[in-house]
C-alpha cells in the first residue's frame, strides 16, 4: 500500500511539474534595499510598474498561459456557465444605499 501511495505522489509530481515547466520564463532584476541594517534583494520589482511594456505582454503570456492550461486541464461542469449567467446578469435600478444598519439595492 505504502509502495502504490508513493508512486502516485511521485507521478502528481511529475505531472505538476512538467505542466508547469512550460509557463513563461520569467526574468530576474535583482533590486537590493537595506532596510533597518538588513539587506534585502527582490528579483522581481520590476513587475510592479504596471505601464511598462515588458511587464503588459509578461503579464498578457501569463494570463494566456493559465487559460490555455485551464482549458487543457480541467474539463468543463455542464451549465455552470449558464447559471452563473443567470446569477449574475440582473437589471440593476440603482447604486446600494444603506438605511440603518441594512443595505438595500
Amino acid at each position: 500500500m505504502k509502495r502504490y501511495v508513493s508512486i502516485f505522489f511521485l507521478m502528481g509530481i511529475m505531472v505538476s511539474y512538467t505542466a508547469f515547466s512550460q509557463a513563461p520564463a520569467t526574468k530576474k532584476e535583482p533590486v537590493k534595499d537595506n532596510v533597518h541594517g538588513f539587506i534585502i534583494q527582490d528579483d522581481y520589482r520590476w513587475l510592479e510598474n504596471k505601464d511598462n511594456p515588458e511587464v503588459k505582454s509578461w503579464s498578457k503570456a501569463q494570463h494566456q498561459y493559465t487559460i490555455d492550461f485551464i482549458k487543457k486541464n480541467m474539463p468543463e461542469i455542464a451549465g455552470l456557465r449558464n447559471e452563473l449567467t443567470n446569477y449574475l446578469d440582473r437589471d440593476y435600478k440603482g447604486t446600494p444605499f444603506f438605511v440603518g444598519n441594512r443595505e438595500f439595492f
